[in-house]
């Protein structure tokens, strides 16, 4: 029994793990910036420890957390692509601004 939390693909990683990496990599960080001489097994044991617990935390806490990312991202997504639609002029402004920019070049040389 596994719920949309904990299931991921190759290709697309929920926001909750991106999270948690970085989580993880501040907390090792610390440690190891505050007692070098610790041991690398007891580093890696309490990063992990540490990751999963966040994981367990947020899953228990905030369980449709990487849902409603996921549509957000996507209701963004939506507007961005209906605010192009909308936008008829911008398929002619490129050829403009070249047009404007050679003119300007050749009224700055004297050419015209």
């Amino acid at each position: 029994m596994s719920d949309p939390q904990t299931t991921t693909s190759f290709y697309q990683i929920p926001p909750m793990y991106g999270a948690t990496i970085i989580l993880v990599i501040a907390v090792v960080a610390t440690i190891l910036k505050k007692s070098p001489q610790m041991n690398t097994f007891l580093v890696i044991v309490i990063g992990l420890l540490v990751g999963y617990l966040f994981v367990l935390f947020m899953n228990t806490l905030f369980p449709t957390i990487n849902s409603t990312i996921r549509d957000f991202r996507q209701f963004i997504y939506f507007q961005y692509l209906s605010g192009q639609d909308t936008v008829g002029y911008i398929y002619v402004y490129p050829p403009l601004l070249v047009v404007f920019i050679i003119f300007v070049i050749l009224l700055y040389n004297r050419n015209i």
